[in-house]
């Protein structure tokens, strides 16, 4: 639902929790478009104290991205799975 500097917000049918991507997810990226965008389906451990941890990414229909800052070749993923028909890549 949210993202803020690698800390998420993550939403279920029952509950909406602050999480974070496991060690394995965060040392197998090889991009910032292997981390988790608003808008993904994510495979979660939920914890009772509010707190989850995002195991893994389901994969994505589509996204809307933009050329990172700064950087020419790095793509940043803004949404994913975006139900706007005119959602694609920018």
């Amino acid at each position: 639902m949210a993202e803020h500097k690698e800390r998420y917000i993550v939403g279920t049918n029952d509950r909406t929790s602050e999480a974070e991507i496991t060690g394995t997810l965060r040392f197998t990226a090889n991009s910032k478009d292997d981390f988790p965008a608003v808008g993904d389906w994510v495979a979660l451990l939920i914890y009772e104290n509010d707190f989850s941890l995002i195991q893994h990414i389901l994969p994505r229909r589509n996204t809307l991205s933009r050329r990172a800052i700064g950087k020419n070749t790095e793509k940043q993923v803004i949404a994913s799975n975006c139900k706007f028909k005119d959602c694609k890549h920018i």
